[in-house]
């Protein structure tokens, strides 16, 4: 008999584990601009991977124009206007949290700039694509304390969550205009 229950118990100490998992749902939670966003449950469920975020840099070849004042930091000595178009047509509702921004000369040097998730909302209010759409974020960006000359490229890193708070990094690359 001893044999038997410590079986049981064999099989408890297994299934218990297991059986309190089940409890979690599985699905994470993201906290955006006090709200809490949980993901939807449609009949037609999306790509779990995010596989389909497509953005891109437009145009390709962006121009860089030097500005009459000098003076960082208080005072860029470059500005560029260009859209991160997110394409997101065949994908999933996803957020623009976080943009970083390198911006690098001929000799190298480079730039840096992050716009976080505040930052965007100021420019754009909701950073929401809607899963079915495509988005156009506008930039035109001041930067360049700590370059030697004019920019030649420019490489953006984009950071985004989906609805159900999975983490997506893409990384765009654009050279400047001849």
């Amino acid at each position: 008999m001893p044999a038997r229950l410590r079986r049981i118990g064999y099989i408890i100490v297994l299934i218990v584990p297991v059986a309190l998992a089940s409890c979690d749902d599985g699905q994470p939670t993201m906290v955006s601009n006090s709200a809490i966003i949980r993901p939807s449950h449609a009949s037609n469920p999306q790509p779990p991977n995010g596989a389909n975020i497509f953005p891109a840099v437009v145009p390709s070849q962006i121009p860089f124009h030097v500005l009459p004042v000098f003076g960082c930091p208080s005072a860029s000595p470059f500005e560029t206007s260009f859209s991160l178009v997110i394409d997101q047509r065949d994908g999933i509702d996803v957020f623009v949290h976080e943009v970083g921004f390198r911006f690098i000369d001929s000799s190298g040097f480079d730039s840096p700039l992050i716009l976080g998730q505040r930052d965007l909302a100021t420019l754009f209010g909701s950073t929401l694509v809607v899963g079915g759409t495509s988005r156009t974020f506008p930039f035109q960006q001041r930067f360049g304390c700590g370059l030697s000359s004019t920019p030649r490229l420019m490489i953006m890193q984009l950071h985004m969550f989906d609805r159900h708070g999975r983490s997506h990094e893409r990384t765009l690359t654009a050279h400047a205009a001849r």
